[in-house]
């Protein structure tokens, strides 16, 4: 069971349709707006020491390199129709098994391919983006918050307090999706460091209960004190859950299905225009759905710098 009382979540008075239609975005970490999401200091794809002994020994085998040349000249269709002279030489490498060139052939890719796990050198720059757009490519996170009444968040993210906050039930099966200790389906807070944290995709020197906590400590849920104030959760998912993607300019917004019942209560900005207000109030008061909502009006403190919340009768 998540320990927190309630979790939020900013939204821009547009995002009314969130009610309507149960899809809450989440947003792969390039669309973020601090350039260091998912980006913590890589330092190899395993320990030196695991890297060295297997480019040591992958290709010790008799016939190795000449069993991957033989295959792909057998399944390779653009190889079968060439004509046959082409043809009976490459075979004829094959067959000779490559003597000639396999010491060298050898030394190259151990050198190119220990460098590159290592992201030694230049290798590191291509290993790393690779890496993070692969990343992009499957992932998606929902970030929420602890605090309902931040004046920076209500600025940066509600639109100038023209928008509203959702409060939700952090215990709702919402945010605690698997049974399994993975790194997608379960809310979790994240950590404030000052230096990036050192990252090693695969240690086999952890634990494997380690495994799983190396990966939600030090590559998705950290971020650096300057974003303390946020004070955020965060819940990863698939892109392959995504029920709607929506073509947006260069970028795709990524919907998921939300369970209405998963809110708590909505929290108006002190800016939010009246019409936009009876929207909201209309769509609580009539749809059985949102009848459990709680909503309140933000209105600014007569003495400091802070929101007070009036609840609204719907």
């Amino acid at each position: 069971m998540i320990k927190i009382e309630s979790i939020f979540k900013y939204f821009t008075e547009d995002r009314i349709d969130l009610l309507q239609n149960g899809l809450i975005r989440f947003s792969p970490p390039k669309e973020f707006n601090d350039p260091f999401e998912t980006f913590p200091n890589f330092k190899s794809m395993a320990p030196h020491q695991d890297i060295d002994e297997f480019f040591e020994s992958f290709d010790s085998e008799p016939g190795y390199y000449e069993g991957i040349l033989e295959d792909c000249l057998a399944n390779d269709p653009r190889f079968q129709q060439l004509p046959d002279p082409y043809k009976n030489l490459m075979a004829g490498i094959a067959e000779r098994r490559l003597e000639a060139i396999r010491p060298e052939m050898s030394k190259q890719i151990k050198v190119f391919g220990s460098s590159a796990m290592k992201f030694q050198s230049k290798s590191k720059i291509l290993m790393v983006e690779t890496i993070l757009k692969a990343f992009n490519l499957s992932f998606a996170i929902l970030c929420l918050t602890e605090k309902r009444d931040n004046l920076l968040m209500w600025a940066h993210y509600a639109n100038s307090h023209k928008g509203f906050v959702l409060e939700f039930f952090p215990n709702h099966s919402f945010f605690d999706q698997n049974d399994k200790p993975t790194i997608a389906g379960h809310l979790r807070k994240v950590r404030y460091t000052l230096e990036r944290p050192k990252f090693i995709f695969f240690d086999d020197n952890l634990p494997k209960d380690h495994v799983t906590k190396n990966w939600v400590d030090n590559l998705i849920w950290v971020k650096s004190k300057h974003w303390a104030y946020e004070e955020e959760w965060r819940i990863l998912s698939t892109l392959n859950r995504c029920e709607k993607t929506i073509t947006n300019g260069e970028n795709e917004i990524h919907l998921f299905t939300l369970p209405l019942d998963a809110i708590k209560s909505i929290y108006l900005g002190c800016r939010m225009n009246d019409e936009r207000k009876n929207e909201f109030i209309s769509l609580i008061g009539k749809q059985e759905a949102l009848k459990h909502i709680k909503m309140f009006q933000a209105v600014p403190d007569e003495k400091e710098y802070k929101l007070q919340f009036l609840e609204i009768e719907v």
